[in-house]
């Protein structure tokens, strides 16, 4: 593990601490690791009410990406980033570790509950895999939307494209599929498909076949009737 100066010189020792932590969990691989805990002065101990450190180590990834995706990702659960440090630990020749520190304060009721926290620690570690139109639609386009779902109608269309393709190439182009499954005019629909998806496959109570298909061809109705009369 080699660290460059400034972070050595920057960092308190029990924080640089934690993350060795993160590293040794992401190092020579590609995944993510995160840390939340409430927010402590690094010297005296007192706790900074209301406030959250949030550390996380990124292997592979490019670090000026990262670190916008996160701070993006921030917004949409609710909070506001006051402070941010970005380092980079090198794991051998061209390799390293994007080490990430943010300080936080929730601007939303609820962003800080343990089950905000652990849908937005499982968020952090998605992200980097995901396409930069999913973080587009549910960020800058939809809040509302939720990442889950964004990734859902980003994959419908990706499956549509080969099949609607071979009618028209032209008219059916990607970007053509997804700019017409996002319009404000669509959007709705979409997430009420993807609400479908997700019910089916819902590990804990799945839809069965019957509740399926009778959802389906309500949904179908609905959408028929709605883009008819627009």
């Amino acid at each position: 593990m080699k660290c460059a100066a400034p972070y050595l010189n920057k960092i308190h020792m029990c924080r640089f601490l934690k993350q060795v932590k993160l590293y040794d969990q992401v190092r020579d691989s590609d995944g993510t690791a995160v840390s939340i805990e409430k927010s402590t002065s690094e010297f005296t101990n007192v706790h900074s009410e209301g406030h959250y450190w949030i550390d996380i180590a990124v292997a592979n990834s490019l670090p000026q990406i990262s670190l916008e995706m996160i701070t993006r990702l921030m917004y949409l659960h609710g909070f506001d980033v006051s402070r941010s440090h970005l380092d980079l630990v090198s794991t051998g020749p061209d390799e390293y570790v994007t080490q990430i520190r943010m300080h936080v304060e929730p601007v939303r009721e609820g962003a800080d509950s343990e089950e905000a926290f652990d849908l937005l620690k499982r968020e952090i570690k998605r992200i980097k895999w995901l396409d930069p139109a999913t973080i587009e639609m549910c960020v800058n386009k939809y809040p509302w939307l939720t990442m889950e779902r964004a990734e859902i109608i980003t994959a419908f269309c990706a499956l549509m494209h080969p099949v609607m393709a071979k009618q028209n190439s032209f008219i059916f182009s990607k970007a053509n599929i997804m700019d017409l499954v996002t319009k404000k005019r669509s959007i709705n629909h979409s997430a009420a498909i993807a609400d479908l998806f997700l019910a089916r496959f819902d590990p804990t109570n799945p839809l069965s076949d019957d509740e399926l298909n009778a959802r389906a061809i309500e949904l179908r109705e609905h959408i028929s009737n709605h883009v008819e009369d627009s």
